[in-house]
């Protein structure tokens, strides 16, 4: 199994050479991700935000020689953000659903591109108003995860990712 992520152009100038694939793959269960990033204290950070319930999570720190492991970061971040969020589901189990990252060129989708734009938004306003809420980036994700959209019915993209886990129950 894989789980497509489409890079961001400045992703792409950062990390492509090293991450891209030019094959396309058609396996992802969990669904195509989105990634932007953005610098946070002079360090470079991920945004990945799941294309279809808009579900956000965060690595931070990443280099040059953390992009070795890239898949056991982002398989780590996504899974410390759900249990952070209060999803619970087995380890091997997400491992099973989400497999291997693979990373492709922007796909220029600008509902997610307008999601992330407005999550870095929402960042920056608490960073400068509430420098102390932060403490792990799993606060971060919560406040992007729980807030309602018109999009989803003003559902929260937290509640649509418990429905797309949910869905892999029943299979």
């Amino acid at each position: 199994m894989t789980s497509s992520i489409y890079l961001s152009r400045k992703a792409e100038k950062a990390f492509g050479k090293k991450l891209l694939l030019t094959e396309n793959y058609s396996d992802n269960r969990l669904g195509k991700w989105n990634t932007q990033l953005f610098f946070h204290n002079r360090k470079k950070w991920l945004l990945l935000t799941h294309g279809e319930t808009r579900f956000s999570f965060f690595v931070k720190d990443i280099n040059a020689q953390s992009i070795k492991n890239i898949n056991e970061l982002l398989f780590e971040g996504l899974y410390q953000q759900l249990l952070f969020e209060g999803i619970e589901i087995n380890r091997e189990k997400l491992l099973n659903i989400v497999g291997e990252f693979v990373f492709h060129t922007t796909d220029n989708d600008r509902r997610i591109t307008g999601t992330q734009n407005t999550t870095l938004g929402v960042i920056e306003y608490w960073k400068v108003g509430y420098v102390t809420v932060f403490e792990t980036i799993g606060e971060m994700g919560r406040i992007i995860n729980e807030s309602p959209t018109e999009a989803f019915k003003w559902k929260s993209p937290k509640e649509m990712m418990i429905i797309k886990v949910a869905e892999f129950d029943l299979k």
